[in-house]
């Protein structure tokens, strides 16, 4: 798009959304910046919503504005070419509360065997650690400690931009050593193994699915709910610690939320570790239990 370039030193799994907007929309990539206009990229939006992709179009909105953005800071392109200007958001979007039951986690986690090691090992971290799927991506062999068990990542992989710590439990630290390694890369996962991991999710679902109606008498509802995303198990993760009593605070600084920024965050500096190292190893002492066939609401709950 003009004098604009992207830069390969970008966060991987913004860089792939990069390369492959631009794939698709190369007929309007291919001209200078400042010649597309909104009109154009209204096509390209209403063109997403008829491909059943109406959120989709959310996020091409955002990426285009995001360029033209970083155009105009760096002088290339005035501020007024942006084409997102006077274009509102095409889809309104609705928070999904999908929490999976403990008989569907023991089944995905069936499931993931049918993928190579690196995507089964990626898809189930995502649930053991409550870690986003593309900062797992951005995982390092170089980032792990081996002796107090915790995982640093790096602010600029980050999604926030805010280093954070991740504690690895057993469970955690038994995938990993499950992973075939390659000396000579440095990343735990790498790209040309992973495939379309976008898609594992659906792929998984689609296992659990065929298992559901494997069975002599399929249930309905579970049937209904075979519909998993990547997110859900991030979701499903902090759910069932906060079932079992672990604070919301502690849940949140597991999951690297955002504070709000008020004086009490501009000043706690503290890093919450042994907080998140005993929510973290309950965690894993509630998926265990689910995963041998019990309820994880029947561990004891947590404590300090």
């Amino acid at each position: 798009m003009g004098e604009i370039r992207s830069s390969r030193s970008a966060r991987r799994a913004t860089w792939s959304r990069s390369v492959n907007w631009r794939r698709r929309t190369s007929t309007v990539t291919r001209r200078a910046a400042a010649q597309i206009s909104p009109e154009d990229l209204l096509a390209l939006l209403n063109a997403k919503i008829s491909a059943g992709a109406p959120v989709a179009a959310n996020r091409l909105r955002a990426l285009v504005s995001r360029i033209f953005t970083f155009g105009a800071e760096q002088r290339l392109v005035p501020p007024t070419a942006n084409p997102v200007i006077g274009v509102k958001k095409p889809t309104k979007e609705t928070t999904r509360e999908r929490v999976l039951t403990d008989e569907e986690i023991r089944r995905l986690w069936v499931a993931c065997e049918t993928q190579n090691p690196y995507v089964c090992a990626w898809f189930r971290l995502r649930l053991v650690t409550a870690q986003r799927g593309g900062e797992l991506l951005q995982m390092r062999w170089q980032d792990m400690d081996p002796t107090s068990h915790f995982w640093t990542i790096p602010g600029t992989f980050v999604k926030n931009r805010h280093g954070h710590r991740v504690y690895l439990n057993a469970s955690a630290r038994q995938i990993l050593k499950g992973v075939p390694r390659n000396e000579k890369i440095v990343w735990v996962f790498p790209k040309s193994f992973m495939g379309d991991y976008k898609h594992v999710g659906r792929r998984l679902a689609q296992r659990t699915r065929a298992n559901i109606l494997a069975e002599p008498k399929p249930n309905a509802k579970a049937r209904e709910r075979a519909d998993v995303r990547g997110h859900d198990l991030r979701r499903t993760a902090a759910s069932l610690m906060a079932s079992g009593g672990v604070p919301r605070f502690v849940i949140s600084r597991i999951l690297n939320h955002s504070e709000e920024k008020n004086i009490t965050a501009v000043y706690d500096r503290y890093g919450y570790d042994a907080e998140k190292r005993a929510a973290m190893e309950f965690w894993n002492r509630q998926l265990s239990a689910i995963l041998k066939g019990k309820a994880g609401t029947n561990c004891r709950r947590f404590a300090m």
